[in-house]
């Protein structure tokens, strides 16, 4: 079983209708950003190594959806 990738929290404050929060992933916004695309690649992998296991039924259930 493979780990999930651990998420970078960076300290980002915002204001939204007069309401001071935090978001701590405000830097996963930036789709340019080469950390944000590294990350949703290990994201990627990770999915696809603990899914593997399912790869038949998910093209089982394909073929049934393209079928309908």
């Amino acid at each position: 079983m493979t780990v999930s990738p651990i998420v970078p929290r960076t300290e980002t404050t915002r204001r939204h209708h007069g309401d001071v929060f935090a978001d701590h992933y405000e830097w996963l916004r930036d789709i340019d950003d080469p950390a944000v695309l590294e990350h949703l690649k290990r994201e990627n992998d990770h999915t696809e190594a603990s899914t593997e296991h399912l790869g038949e039924l998910r093209q089982d259930i394909f073929e049934e959806i393209r079928a309908r």
